[in-house]
């Protein structure tokens, strides 16, 4: 398949995954270092025998496989610290800050030029941003908040993981990225430890089948993720970013309210118009 095809495939995985994840993180295993941890070890486990089966090998740019476990340690933490703070119908259309971020690494880190356009773009994302985040009291006041900030940081730990992620497809074969960052990535984790491990030895297993679902997912996700960052960043980050969780997060809020969260149609009414600018302006963006 092409990358454009991977891409696509990406925010169907990681949309349904995320609500997966939201769920257990709710209702299962409430600490997110744990569920960080255990999400991680069942990853690695995902991606083991898939790698092994296609002859995974030894990186030949381990620098670049560092750079990429201890990205993917810190953006998912992160990640699973926002979803956590966060309506999924907030954080959702937030990705679409990334195609911005990566322009703007690009002119940081790399001498880049910005076209006009583009910074049209980048600004029609950053406005309509400020009305994703919109409650019950339509003020723009919900977005200057500590969880918001915290999203942004998420974010600007994603976009440098994608471009770690392009950086090692570039020096390394598929598997050799994926598996050994993946183990990285845990190995970077460990130092966490003592904020879950009274609570890792205690937790029933059981508990634990939301994050091994939502990780199954999050999984095949990742994979095509990098089989499409590997090939092409701007315009896979685009469509990546397509909100689709939030969209699940609507249709749960209308069939069951009290399970995962609850707005007004009007509050859903301005964040999918956001949202769907910020989408649209990234994908020009991309370009």
């Amino acid at each position: 398949m092409s990358y454009i095809a991977y891409a696509w495939l990406t925010p169907i995985f990681y949309g349904i995954g995320s609500i997966a994840a939201k769920l257990s993180s709710k209702y299962q295993v409430p600490n997110p270092w744990l569920f960080n941890f255990i999400w991680t070890v069942i990853t690695l486990l995902c991606i083991a025998p898939l790698a092994l089966i296609n002859h995974v090998g030894w990186p030949q740019d381990w620098g670049s496989i560092v750079i990429l476990g201890l990205t993917g340690a810190v953006s998912g933490t992160l990640y699973i610290l926002s979803l956590k703070a966060l309506d999924v119908s907030v954080l959702s259309p937030f990705y679409s800050f990334r195609t911005p971020m990566v322009a703007i690494l690009g002119v940081i880190l790399f001498g880049e030029i910005l076209t006009t356009m583009q910074i049209i773009f980048i600004g029609l994302i950053f406005f309509a941003g400020l009305f994703v985040s919109v409650d019950e009291r339509m003020s723009i006041r919900s977005f200057f908040r500590p969880e918001i900030g915290l999203a942004f940081v998420t974010i600007i730990s994603s976009a440098l993981f994608n471009t770690a992620v392009k950086n090692a497809s570039l020096h390394n074969s598929f598997w050799s990225v994926t598996f050994w960052s993946t183990l990285l990535t845990l190995i970077f984790i460990l130092p966490t430890l003592p904020l879950f491990y009274r609570e890792l030895v205690t937790t029933r297993v059981s508990r634990y089948q939301g994050i091994f679902w939502s990780t199954i997912l999050l999984t095949l996700g990742l994979l095509t993720s990098y089989k499409a960052l590997g090939q092409n960043v701007s315009i896979s980050i685009a469509i990546m970013t397509l909100p689709l969780s939030m969209v699940f997060a609507f249709i749960i809020s209308r069939i069951a309210p009290k399970l995962l969260e609850k707005h007004t149609g009007k509050v859903y009414a301005v964040r999918f118009a956001a949202a769907a600018v910020m989408f649209l302006a990234a994908l020009g963006l991309s370009r």
